[in-house]
Order: structure tokens, then C-alpha cells, then sequence
């Protein structure tokens, strides 16, 4: 099975990459195609690479320089507020300015190649609870978390669901340096938009409100030819997932950026291109 509902009805909103080989946006690693014009048939991104430390247990992410702790200490589960204090009174390897991360941060730890890991990057190898927190709040009561299933389906693979009392048991697996979040550059075209910091354009027709089925969209997407282009794909999750970006990554308050072209995708459901490999 593709672990893909066709019967299920949903938006439509098409992509094109304008140069692959140079993409802003990392590989979701889904090395399968199921259906022509899928992510595994594109495979579009760059590819991810870290490196691991097992002396101290640091895993260092080549992409984005972020450094994460991966040690047995590093699984254990921990309050909201415990898992703060956790991240920001350690210390190893002469560094000492630990936190915990933003949520598009723990999503950079996602390949969907990896489902005996139930999508986290195979060399963490101090899992722990499959829900680890984040530093980004919704607001003062509710703190966002990624959490890590065997599943096909995305909401599950990466849940953006809220923890409504800051008191679950969840892993802390904490993280330093930053790296550049590049602002969202949109040059609104006739029929689509042009993201230039992402090196991706999205169409903006009102075609894109028509509801179809995960096969119908891709192929929508396939037979498109607009502003003069016939490559148009429908997105994969983290093309998708790019639209939104997470500030601060100091431990303090987060401010969670949506891109204007938000302003644009009339509905809160839309597909991507992405499904689980196995």
C-alpha cells in the first residue's frame, strides 16, 4: 500500500522549483515513487548531513550548523518547564549555551526514508518518547511539539497538536547555534507568486479552490501550463512546511513569521506530494 486515501478530498495548491540543484529547502529523503509527479519521483531539496560526535554525544547538522545533545541523559522525559532548565544548565563539551528548539528546527531532524525510525534521521541514537518539546509557544499556556510515528499520515508524523498543560513527560533534546531564516521575498506575478528566497513559485489561480483527490492534484500539477511554464508539481511537505519560520532560538520568546502567500490558500487542508516510504 502507498498509504494514500484516494477517496479523501482535499485542496489543491500547485508549486514549481525554479532551480533544483540550488533548492533553499532540504530533501524529505522519500526515496519511493508511488504515482508519477509524487516527491519520491521528483526527489527535489538538498540532501541532509550530520555528523555525530560519540565522544559527547553531539550531533551536528553540516546544513545548518545547529548542534544537538544525543545522549541517554538527552532522552529521558521532562516537563515543559524541567525541560528549560534541563537545556539551559548545560554544559558539555565547553559549551554552555544550550536551548531547546524552535519547532522548524526538530522538523529539520525529519526523513521520511527512515520509517523503522519513525521518520527521525537515523543517527539520533537516543530516541526517547516519540513527542519531543519545543521552545515555540502558541501562546503563555500552550507549547508546540514535534512528534515522531510510524505513519502515512503527515498530521501525525509531525504534529503541530498543542500540549494544553505545559506538565506531560516529553523529551528535551536541546540545541545551540542558529543559522540563517532568510525573510519571505514575494513578487506577486499575473497567475502565480514568485517566492525568491525559497526559489519557488506558487500558481494563485482560483482553480486551486476545486477539491480533488491526492492522484487528481498531482496530476493537475502535472498537465498545468502557466505564466509560461509547463513544470509545475504539487509541493512536497517541506516545501509546504517553508511557508512557515520560527524566530528567536535563544531560549526566550519565539515569533512564529507566516509568509504572506498565506494570504493566498483560501483553505486550511491542502495536499503535498509526499507520502511514506516502506
Amino acid at each position: 500500500s502507498d498509504g494514500v486515501n484516494s477517496a479523501t478530498q482535499s485542496v489543491t495548491i500547485t508549486i514549481v522549483n525554479l532551480n533544483a540543484n540550488t533548492s533553499a529547502i532540504a530533501r524529505t529523503n522519500q526515496n519511493n515513487s508511488y504515482y508519477n509527479g509524487d516527491d519520491g519521483y521528483y526527489q527535489s531539496g538538498y540532501n541532509q548531513d550530520f555528523t555525530r560526535d560519540s565522544s559527547t554525544g553531539i550531533v551536528t547538522d553540516n546544513n545548518t550548523n545547529l548542534m544537538w545533545i544525543d545522549n541517554s541523559e538527552s532522552a529521558l522525559g521532562r516537563s515543559y518547564s524541567d525541560a528549560h532548565t534541563y537545556c539551559s544548565n548545560l554544559s558539555i563539551d565547553g559549551y554552555n549555551d544550550w536551548r531547546l528548539p524552535e519547532i522548524d528546527e526538530l522538523t529539520n531532524l525529519i526523513n521520511f526514508s527512515n520509517y523503522s525510525n519513525s521518520c527521525l534521521v537515523s543517527i539520533f541514537q537516543n530516541r526517547g518518547s516519540s513527542v519531543w518539546w519545543s521552545n515555540t509557544d502558541e501562546d503563555t499556556t500552550r507549547s508546540y511539539y514535534v512528534q515522531f510515528l510510524s505513519t502515512v499520515y503527515i498530521s501525525s508524523n509531525v504534529n503541530y497538536s498543542q500540549d494544553l498543560t505545559k506538565d506531560r513527560s516529553w523529551v528535551a533534546k536541546c540545541v545551540r547555534g542558529s543559522y540563517a531564516k532568510s525573510n519571505h521575498i514575494l513578487i506577486d506575478e499575473d497567475l502565480y507568486i514568485n517566492d525568491t528566497s525559497l526559489k519557488l513559485m506558487w500558481e494563485k489561480s482560483t482553480y486551486t479552490d476545486i477539491k480533488r483527490t491526492w492522484y487528481e492534484s498531482i496530476d493537475y500539477c502535472e498537465n498545468l501550463s502557466l505564466g509560461g511554464y509547463s513544470d509545475w508539481k504539487l509541493p512536497n511537505v517541506f516545501e509546504f512546511m517553508a511557508i512557515v519560520k520560527v524566530t528567536g532560538g535563544d531560549g526566550g520568546n519565539s515569533i512564529i513569521q507566516k509568509s504572506p502567500l498565506l494570504n493566498y490558500l483560501k483553505s486550511s487542508k491542502h495536499w503535498t506530494s509526499t507520502s511514506h516510504d516502506k
